[in-house]
């Protein structure tokens, strides 16, 4: 874990929602929707290309995971993973991904803000059944 690094703190602090062996979920402190999440590597990679293929594996299943509870939650939702990767992740992060719950026609591709509430305790109960 690189000690400059904001989200190996978040991991060594365990201040995440919920955990996959190799992945922690967590509210994004700046969200571009309500509902935003953000799924961290629990080691230090600066890229995808630097996951193992178990890592792979428990990332995939882990998006599933958070798609199924999403659309166990409300089906008029689905979601936009935005991978933050390499040269282009946040100054001070590692790799991660974004989870943008989102509806049809929300304007999220125009830059739209939005004003649709995401049922967030309905869906935390969905996740940790």
């Amino acid at each position: 874990m690189a000690s400059s690094c904001v989200f190996c703190e978040i991991i060594r602090n365990r201040a995440w929602i919920v955990e996959s062996p190799h992945f922690a979920l967590v509210w994004d402190i700046a969200p571009m929707r309500d509902g935003h999440l953000l799924i961290l590597s629990k080691h230090h990679h600066d890229s995808l290309s630097e996951l193992t293929s178990e890592e792979h594996k428990d990332l995939m299943a882990l998006q599933l995971k958070l798609l199924q509870a999403l659309k166990a939650t409300d089906s008029s939702f689905d979601v936009t993973f935005i991978l933050n990767n390499g040269l282009l992740k946040d100054e001070g992060t590692h790799f991660h991904m974004h989870v943008l719950p989102r509806q049809p026609h929300d304007g999220f591709w125009e830059g739209k803000p939005s004003d649709v509430r995401f049922p967030r305790a309905a869906f935390l109960r969905n996740l940790t059944q």
